[in-house]
């Protein structure tokens, strides 16, 4: 007959499930779980782990100045008036891995259908292989209106960037969620 020790097996659960949670995927991953970008105010972020949904449509099925391929996903809102924004990347840190890219791609997206790729328009300047700090910028933006920036790590000879970084979004018509209309 074989005992198992209750206390043992917990403790190895709640070890496996904090090493899930520190390694794992960030929990922007995903366009549906874009992390929303409060205006000047820098924020830390990684695409480390991240990886791709890809199926006709699907919010990585794109091909700009870059396939989404290992991305992560930051969301904004622009005011009732729209307007100019800019998005800085700073003290990018890439794992340099054997294998791995060394850069940063990134580009600003309008989608008149969230995370639905087909939707998409470019509204920036599309960030390609960037291994330094770099900066997107989008001008006339529409009042109320959602946009998204995506991240992807450049492919190397056998995987994509993974990197943490700083991004801070600046413009002088941003705000957080609710928009005005949800405000009343």
């Amino acid at each position: 007959m074989i005992t198992i020790n209750s206390k043992f097996y917990t403790t190895l659960l709640l070890f496996v499930l904090s090493l899930t949670y520190v390694s794992g995927q960030a929990s922007y991953n995903n366009c549906s779980d874009a992390l929303e970008l409060c205006p000047g105010v820098s924020q830390t972020a990684n695409n480390i782990d991240a990886n791709s949904t890809l199926c006709a449509n699907c919010e990585d099925d794109f091909s700009y100045c870059f396939d989404g391929e290992n991305t992560v996903w930051f969301t904004f809102i622009t005011d009732d008036d729209g307007g100019d924004v800019n998005v800085d990347f700073s003290n990018i840190t890439f794992e340099n891995l054997p294998g791995q890219g060394s850069a940063l791609q990134a580009t600003i997206l309008e989608a008149t259908v969230p995370c639905v790729s087909s939707s998409y328009s470019v509204v920036s300047n599309c960030e390609n292989n960037s291994a330094g700090n770099f900066t997107l910028s989008a001008t006339g933006l529409n009042p109320e209106t959602t946009y998204y920036i995506v991240v992807n790590g450049e492919m190397g000879a056998t995987d994509n960037a993974e990197a943490t970084f700083e991004i801070e979004i600046n413009g002088c018509l941003l705000y957080t969620s609710p928009s005005p209309r949800d405000r009343g």
